[in-house]
Parts: structure tokens; C-alpha cells; sequence
């Protein structure tokens, strides 16, 4: 990967670690008598650390590489899960150089866990923990598992979380995040301990890491079903957040467990059932991630086999009724928005066919017909088509006589017709020739087409068949169209 070709060329220019100042400064805290010390020793631990951890970030800037990169951890998440990260290089003289500072790290971490339990000093236990949270990080960068993280010290992260000082809580949830990874936590009820501490009260930045340690559990799989009802609890909460980094977390989750759902069981749809409104709100945001993101776990919802029936029923009434005040408001979203609507809307018809019984009627048919005629769109020929094929599918299973109504009401016949002289592309000329093929064998014919279209059409298919010989595919499409308009018993109008 990438990633590993950056790191060895990282690797390749490093310094061997000198881990004589951390040995130096572990021996004088373990010497240390008085608060004041300890307090002065861990300042120069950090400063030691920083200037140590800085030397691997220049380095991994200098490979384009950031130093606690999203991509690096979740990699690591997931293709080492036995607390051990294997050598990019099985270079015997780079394992002698990390092993030292495994051991010093190793120790220097322990002792810090010592403090955090035997203090009350708020700037000693933030030091100290930001302290674990650098080691942890710079771990990620070297040849070296991660420190081990006993009971008892897994117990006072848990306490720490409660901690009065907001700071302090933080740290100790990104530090149960980085264990999550090496799934040290997995065994100790971590995921029951949390739903403990999560409420709307704590800060934007502590329910963020929250959100991502969860997302983490749930990716590696931390028996779900075990801890379905703490997890929902949890989400509850976090879904009621406003930032976007929160929402993004908690969308990505709730598709998650839909796929675990076959372990789940009935609790699965009784909590979609429960938040189905707020993820249609989220839906609106104008951020374009977010947008997307609940489209597709609607999408996924549709998709699901454990909603079927009513149920199903009851979800696509409900997003397609959102998905169309979107579409009535487009002018306040961008085109990249209107298309994912329209793609959600179509797949949601293909997976259930009684979703587009409950499309309103005339209203969305009038919204997708309008989409036809909007200069701001006219230059966007996929979203066309996305429409077109919509308008087909919702049609096919419509009574005749209210089909012939919209073509004539929203003078599809024209459109139709215009799009076939003034397609040049193979491709569009396609999309145009299916489309007045599927009304064409539905109403057995064309409503309004006059003498005059008619001859244009033909003699437009003509020069098609003329100029596009070798496209086999649009020669058949055009001929069936020919033959289908010339046939005695058509219902075309001629005026």
C-alpha cells in the first residue's frame, strides 16, 4: 500500500531511537519524593517526547503522510488484532532499535497509570494523559505493539470518565479508543461502562470520541448482540447531536449494525422504527456528507429482508415523502444532492414494488415532470435520464387512462419527441429511444403525437439507422420503435 511504501522511506532515513533521556527521566520520577518534582519531571517527560515524536511527524510529512492518520489507524484496527503490529521490514537491527523503547515505554506508561490513581492534581493528570495519548499515537509509526493495558488500569479510565474536569474525560475515552483497537477491551464490559457516562450534557468533543470508539467496537465486531441494547442507548443520544463529525459516526454505525441485524432480531426494527424521524431531519442538513450518508441508510433499509410487508411499506412512505420536499425546494440544493434523491427514489422503486403506490400523486409526478423542463438541470443529461426512468417505473404500474393523462397534462409526448431530433451521442439517443419504446407498449402507442411529429420521428429514425449502423443496440432500438409507431392498430393521434 501506500501507506507501508511511505513508511518504509520513513523508516529508511530514521535515527536509531535514543531512549537514554526516557530511561533517565522514568529513574528520576521513580526517585521522586515530593509532588512538586513528580510534577516538574513529568513536564520534561512530555517535552522529551514531544521533541522525540516530532522528529517521526517531520519525517511522515516529509513522505506525504500525516502522523495520526484516520487511514493508518483503521488499517491497524483491523489487520492486527492480536496486539502485535508486525515489521514493515523484517529487519532484525530495526526490531533491536524499538525494543528498547518498547520496554522504557512500557514502564514509563505504567507509572503514569500510577499517578492518575494516586493523585487529584488536574494539571498532573492531564500531563500525564496526554503524555499516554502521544506514546499511543507515536506507536503507530514504529515497529512496536502496543503498551499493555492491565484490569486495573482499564477500571481507572472508566472512573476518569466521570471525572468533574471535562478535560481529563476526554483524554481517557481517546485512550479506551486506542485500546479498542487492540481489542484489550473487548472482554471487560467497556461498551455496558460507557452508556454510563454518555449524556447530551457532555461536551461536542467528548461525544465525538465517543461516536468513533463505537464505531470502532461495532467494526471489530465486539458482540453486538450482547450489548445491542447499551449500544442503542448510547446512539440515542448521540444522535441528537448538530455536529456533522457526530452524525457521520452515527450513520456509519446504524448501517453497520443493519448488517449484523440477522443477529439482532426483532430490537433491530423497533430502534429504526424509533429514530426513523430523526435521520429524515439529518436528511435536510446542508451538508452534502451527511445527506448522502442517510440516503443510503434509508436505501439500506428498503434494501433489508427483515423489513417487509408494512413495515417496509411504512419506512418508504415515509423517506419518499421527505425525499419530496426536496425535490419541490431543489433550487436550495446542489445538483449532486438532486441526483442522489433521484437514485435513492429509483432504487427504492426496484427493491419494492409497492413503494411506488405510495408515491403522491399528481404532486410528485409534476415535481419529477417540472425536473424535464428546468434550465438549471437541461445541461445534466444522467439526471434526466434518472428521471425519465422514474417516470417509467412509476407509470408501468399506474392504470392506463391515468398514464395517458400525465403524458398529456405535462406534454411528455413533445419532450420526448424534441430529445430525439436534438440527441447527437449514442448513448442519449438510447436513453431517448428506450423511453418512447416503454410508453409506447404500455399505451399501445403515443397520446398527442401529431401527423407532423410522427413524420419527424420516422424520418429521424431513418437517418439514425443510417448514421449508427455499427451500434447494433441502438439500430434494434430504433427499429422496434419504427415498427411500433407504423403498426395499423396504433393509438397514436393524428392531427
Amino acid at each position: 500500500s501506500s501507506w507501508a511504501l511511505n513508511k518504509n522511506r520513513m523508516e529508511d532515513h530514521a535515527q536509531p531511537l535514543d531512549v537514554e533521556p526516557l530511561w533517565y527521566i522514568w529513574k528520576k520520577l521513580e526517585d521522586a519524593t515530593s509532588q512538586s518534582l513528580i510534577r516538574q519531571h513529568v513536564h520534561s517527560l512530555r517535552e522529551i517526547i514531544m521533541q522525540m515524536t516530532f522528529h517521526v511527524e517531520w519525517k511522515l510529512k516529509d513522505c506525504q503522510q500525516g502522523l495520526v492518520s484516520h487511514h493508518i489507524i483503521k488499517n491497524r484496527a483491523i489487520f492486527n488484532c492480536n496486539q502485535t503490529i508486525s515489521p514493515v521490514s523484517d529487519s532484525s537491527k530495526k526490531n533491536l532499535q524499538v525494543k528498547p523503547y518498547c520496554d522504557c515505554r512500557d514502564k514509563v506508561i505504567s507509572y503514569l497509570f500510577y499517578l492518575l490513581g494516586n493523585t487529584n492534581d488536574y494539571d498532573l493528570q492531564f500531563e500525564s494523559m496526554d503524555i499516554i495519548v502521544i506514546l499511543l499515537n507515536y506507536d503507530l509509526t514504529i515497529n512496536c505493539h502496543y503498551a499493555a493495558i492491565t484490569p486495573a488500569e482499564h477500571e481507572l479510565l472508566i472512573q476518569l470518565l466521570s471525572s468533574p474536569y471535562e478535560e481529563i474525560a476526554i483524554k481517557s475515552i481517546q485512550i479506551l479508543q486506542v485500546y479498542a483497537k487492540t481489542f484489550t477491551v473487548s472482554k471487560r464490559q467497556f461498551i455496558q461502562e460507557l452508556v454510563k457516562v454518555v449524556n447530551a450534557e457532555r461536551s461536542t468533543e467528548f461525544l465525538q470520541a465517543t461516536a468513533s470508539t463505537l464505531n470502532i467496537c461495532i467494526r471489530l465486531f465486539y458482540l453486538v448482540q450482547e450489548n445491542f441494547a447499551a449500544i442503542m442507548q448510547i446512539i440515542a443520544i448521540l444522535i441528537q447531536s448538530d455536529s456533522v463529525k457526530i452524525l457521520e459516526e452515527i450513520i456509519d454505525i446504524l448501517r453497520l449494525i443493519l448488517r449484523l441485524s440477522h443477529s439482532i432480531g426483532g430490537e433491530g426494527k423497533t430502534v429504526f422504527y424509533s429514530i426513523i424521524g430523526r435521520i429524515l431531519e439529518i436528511m435536510s442538513s446542508q451538508s452534502k456528507s451527511l445527506q448522502e450518508a442517510t440516503l443510503r441508510l434509508t436505501e439500506d433499509l428498503i434494501r433489508k429482508n427483515d423489513f417487509v410487508g408494512v413495515s417496509k411499506l411504512w419506512i418508504g412512505d415515509q423517506v419518499i415523502s421527505h425525499l419530496k420536499v426536496i425535490l419541490q425546494n431543489h433550487q436550495d440544493y446542489g445538483i449532486y444532492q438532486i441526483t442522489i434523491v433521484l437514485e435513492t427514489i429509483e432504487r427504492m422503486m426496484d427493491n419494492h414494488r409497492p413503494i411506488i403506490q405510495v408515491l403522491p400523486i399528481p404532486d410528485m409526478y409534476l415535481q419529477f415532470c417540472l425536473f424535464l423542463r428546468e434550465s438549471r438541470l437541461l445541461q445534466y443529461s444522467d439526471l434526466h435520464w434518472i428521471t425519465w426512468r422514474i417516470i417509467l417505473r412509476a407509470v408501468k404500474f399506474r392504470p392506463k387512462e391515468q398514464v395517458q393523462s400525465l403524458m398529456k397534462h405535462y406534454n411528455l409526448t413533445y419532450l420526448l419527441c424534441n430529445k430525439l431530433q436534438t440527441e447527437n451521442d449514442c448513448k442519449s439517443l438510447k436513453n431517448v429511444l428506450k423511453t418512447m419504446l416503454s410508453f409506447t407498449e404500455i399505451l399501445k402507442g403515443m397520446p398527442d403525437l401529431t401527423s407532423k411529429m410522427k413524420i419527424d420521428v420516422l424520418s429521424r429514425i431513418d437517418l439514425i439507422c443510417n448514421k449508427y449502423k455499427d451500434d447494433q443496440r441502438l439500430m434494434q432500438l430504433a427499429q422496434e420503435l419504427h415498427h411500433l409507431l407504423n403498426r395499423k392498430n396504433s393509438n397514436c393521434r393524428l392531427m
